[in-house]
């Protein structure tokens, strides 16, 4: 969504795996860095949040990871413990001219 958003997915009935949430700021358009805020809800119930995590153009943050059907919810990091931010990530699957 281009600008202050939300973004809301939501699934009403989830598979029986783990899920990965992840930001990609493919795009910024012109206007520099954006600030995103990830929160996950399980049954209308908080569980996860990290707010404000500065992207820059085509970086892909790699949120969390959700297990199903437990709802066990892990944050995913970098080697140093830091959020893990991919720069420059193309997407494979889609194509801008």
């Amino acid at each position: 969504v281009d600008g202050a958003g939300p973004e809301v997915i939501t699934l009403n009935t989830p598979e029986d795996v783990t899920y990965t949430v992840g930001v990609h700021y493919w795009n910024d358009n012109g206007y520099g860095p954006a600030y995103a805020t990830v929160r996950v809800y399980l049954y209308s119930q908080l569980v996860f949040e990290v707010t404000d995590v500065e992207l820059v153009d085509s970086d892909m943050w790699e949120v969390c990871h959700i297990e199903w059907p437990s709802g066990v919810v892990q944050a995913v990091t970098d080697t140093a413990g830091q959020h893990k931010i991919t720069p420059d990530y193309q997407n494979p699957f889609f194509f801008q001219d």
